[in-house]
């Protein structure tokens, strides 16, 4: 069992991790390797107490590690109108980031 827990907001995503965790997430202009800190954590959970922000909490935040940059897998637009012969296909792969969530940070006078 995790000792804590957070959601945290990246671009338009929210995340819930514990640390350890990996997440593919939209592409950050961060290299390979570096370390990435997300500040808008909405809500932090232990065992016995619980953060919720409004809308943030401030001093709390998400480090991780950025593991990997790539793509994700193949998303098919196939549009067809039945009985008329019209087919039309496209596609495209989203940039993703893995990052690998390596602690929660909590300011302690949030507690």
């Amino acid at each position: 069992v995790a000792e804590r827990f957070a959601v945290f907001q990246s671009g338009s995503k929210q995340f819930k991790v514990v640390a350890g965790d990996v997440v593919y997430m939209e592409k950050l202009d961060v290299p390979v390797g570096a370390a990435v800190r997300f500040s808008r954590v909405l809500m932090v959970a232990g065992l016995e107490w619980t953060l919720v922000g409004r809308p943030a909490i401030g001093g709390a935040a998400v480090e991780a590690v950025v593991e990997e940059q790539g793509r994700a897998g193949k998303v098919v637009n196939f549009k067809m109108k039945r009985r008329k012969g019209y087919r039309r296909k496209k596609g495209h792969r989203q940039y993703v980031t893995r990052v690998r969530v390596v602690g929660i940070v909590v300011d302690e006078r949030e507690l």
